[in-house]
């Protein structure tokens, strides 16, 4: 699923694939913040008496979650957005898109 987000004048656009999701007003955004999620995370314990669990994670996905006034939020995936190179999937990349889409804001 191929998911862009672009940068317009008054409001940012989100598509998956091609196809508008969603539209938000620069001035409905209450708050942007970081998400994290552990994907495929799993516990291994040899001897569930004895020992401490090891943990594996194959893989980290970050999110930013906006948050509008009225309640709603729209989260964007880090990391297979095309038009925003600079948005990885880690903390440097949520701190690229916090950042272009408040100064966007201005």
């Amino acid at each position: 699923m191929a998911q862009d987000v672009i940068l317009a004048t008054n409001r940012l656009q989100i598509t998956v694939n091609t196809v508008l999701k969603n539209s938000v007003s620069y001035a409905g955004i209450d708050s942007i913040n970081p998400i994290t999620e552990q994907i495929g995370r799993q516990m291994t314990v040899t001897n569930p008496l004895m020992g401490t669990p090891s943990y594996s994670s194959v893989r980290e996905q970050w999110q930013v979650e906006i948050v509008m006034r009225d309640g709603r939020k729209e989260y964007i995936a880090l990391g297979d957005i095309t038009s925003q190179p600079t948005w990885t999937n880690n903390a440097v990349g949520y701190a690229a898109a916090e950042d272009d889409i408040y100064t966007a804001a201005t």
